[in-house]
């Protein structure tokens, strides 16, 4: 006995429906990373300068909806212009753990020069010497599902720039504080 075409028929049917399948499948995929990226807590890295220098300060405020937790900074190289000698700096951040929406938090910093020696003089006045001097901050966090998020901004002039946002994996249960940077 030969195949007749109703069976030709049926063999391209359960084919055509394997291969649905698993494109519904791939798209489901998707559809579920997609929806925890708009799960993206929104950081704004922010340098104060006021009349009273007790507020001057890097502040790192939530511009979104969405708890941003176990918040990381890398530390950060940067040359600093005075007065005609630059001299180059690096920048070590406290982690901050957690911040609400439309929550705003000064940044805990301590300034090292080269070396690795720290300057107590530097920290204390170099907020308003971070004004001019071009930078990348790179900030790792994590949203309330523990999906964790890498923002590099870029500081050009006063103001700090998104230059690239990573997606990454989930913490699993209690991770966070003690998680390794990045790589």
């Amino acid at each position: 006995m030969g195949f007749e075409v109703k069976d030709l028929i049926i063999f391209l049917a359960l084919v055509i429906l394997v291969i649905c399948l698993r494109q519904i499948r791939k798209l489901k995929k998707t559809l579920a990373a997609e929806i925890q990226k708009r799960l993206l807590p929104l950081l704004s890295p922010e340098i104060v300068i006021s009349k009273d220098w007790k507020e001057n300060g890097l502040y790192l405020k939530n511009d979104s909806y969405f708890i941003a937790q176990h918040i990381k900074i890398e530390d950060v190289t940067v040359v600093i212009d005075d007065y005609g000698f630059k001299m180059t700096h690096i920048i070590k951040f406290g982690e901050v753990d957690y911040l609400k929406p439309n929550e705003s938090k000064r940044l805990d910093f301590k300034i090292f020069n080269k070396e690795g020696d720290f300057q107590a003089n530097v920290t204390e006045s170099a907020v308003p010497h971070l004004v001019s001097p071009a930078f990348s901050l790179k900030v790792s966090y994590a949203n309330i599902e523990g999906v964790r998020f890498f923002v590099t901004y870029l500081k050009k002039r006063e103001k700090f720039l998104i230059q690239k946002i990573e997606y990454g994996c989930d913490l699993g249960p209690g991770e966070g504080k003690n998680k390794d940077k990045p790589q």
